[in-house]
């Protein structure tokens, strides 16, 4: 099976085609598309039907970030573009390295101004959301949202080889470790992307 994939990120495109081994993913030259939506499944709906008019063939899209508790769950859809001018985040940043040490120290200022316990998982929590569209008509379409839960590390992960983005920062008490730091397998057995992927593979084999 053949999908269009409404994105021009090669790390999601990496991810994605090993979670989804059995369908071939096709990228669109120059793909954009204006990310207005108020929430993560409107904006993998708009990417889909956008894609799907160019292509008129079955796409898929998802739109994705890290929301955090103390944050008002800030960065939330704008993940992305967080650290790319002052209305994203407090603080400017050049790349992400950057974004992910402003994020821990917006996160260390939220609670001392709050004077809560900067020490405790419990007070940093944080998720991870995928919102995974699958498109084949520009009115037919199903969408599924999975969450990966964490808490916003103290530091980012050392030397982590694995993950991309906000991996890095997003430690899981049950696992010891960051995101960014679990083996491929791990991470896309329990990934917000890798369980929406999951509900995706059912829909389709129910289909056949």
């Amino acid at each position: 099976m053949k999908l269009y994939f409404a994105t021009q990120n090669p790390h999601k495109v990496g991810e994605m085609q090993k979670i989804l081994p059995n369908i071939e993913l096709m990228i669109p030259p120059d793909f954009t598309c204006v990310e207005d939506g108020t929430d993560f499944m409107q904006n993998s709906v708009k990417k889909a039907r956008s894609l799907f008019q160019v292509v008129n063939s079955p796409v898929i899209a998802d739109d994705s970030g890290l929301c955090i508790d103390c944050l008002g769950g800030n960065p939330g859809i704008f993940s992305s573009r967080y650290g790319s001018d002052l209305r994203y985040g407090k603080f400017l940043c050049s790349n992400q390295a950057e974004k992910n040490l402003s994020i821990v120290k917006e996160v260390n200022e939220a609670l001392s101004e709050k004077s809560m316990d900067a020490t405790l998982w419990e007070n940093r929590k944080c998720r991870f959301i995928c919102a995974l569209t699958f498109m084949t008509g520009e009115n037919r379409f199903i969408c599924f949202q999975e969450t990966l839960e964490g808490c916003i590390a103290h530091a980012p992960a050392e030397d982590a080889k694995g993950g991309f983005g906000y991996d890095p920062i997003v430690f899981l008490p049950e696992y010891g470790k960051t995101v960014a730091e679990l083996s491929e397998d791990e991470k896309n057995r329990i990934s917000h992307r890798g369980k929406a992927a999951a509900h995706l593979i059912k829909y389709l084999s129910a289909l056949n």
